[in-house]
């Protein structure tokens, strides 16, 4: 999977995978769409961001997102210096903004790494990853279309590649 149309779903599958780890289920997707709705997908998310990671630094955020879109050490081919490389461009990321902002800031990144693989720069690196992680997110989108719970990442790897048909 090369490339998702970003619909709200689909960035609410990626940002809920990529900032928390999670697969959500029909009723937190049908949730965050309503907030989605009254105050933006920048707004909803920079204030589930402040909610949740307001005592956290930006370097453990930074390295729990990358663990969630599989920018690890030793997989997908990467290395601990490419691993370090994409630490201190997140953190960087992070830092720049307000606290307030952070949520879109994750939010932009995202956006960018589902479409790393076509990058010239960065492509050979991480598009390995940023493929593995489209087509999870693609199984996300379609898991949180039928009544599904919410569940971890963990789980929701051994799910069938279609789990509401």
């Amino acid at each position: 999977m090369a490339f998702l149309i970003p619909t709200n779903s689909v960035e609410i599958a990626r940002f809920a995978n990529g900032l928390f780890g999670l697969q959500l289920g029909f009723a937190t997707t049908n949730g965050i769409i309503s907030d989605v709705a009254s105050s933006g997908l920048n707004g909803a998310f920079n204030n589930y961001y402040q909610l949740t990671y307001s005592n956290s630094t930006t370097a453990s955020v930074a390295s729990s997102i990358l663990a969630n879109i599989g920018v690890v050490t030793g997989s997908n081919g990467l290395t601990a210096a490419q691993v370090t490389l994409a630490q201190n461009y997140v953190v960087g990321l992070l830092n720049a903004a307000t606290i307030a902002n952070r949520g879109a800031v994750v939010k932009n990144f995202l956006d960018y790494y589902a479409t790393i693989s076509s990058d010239a720069t960065y492509g050979a690196t991480y598009g390995a990853a940023a493929t593995a992680w489209n087509n999870q997110i693609s199984k996300a989108v379609q898991y949180a279309g039928a009544i599904n719970p919410d569940i971890t990442v963990v789980a929701a790897a051994a799910l069938p590649t279609a789990p509401n048909t």
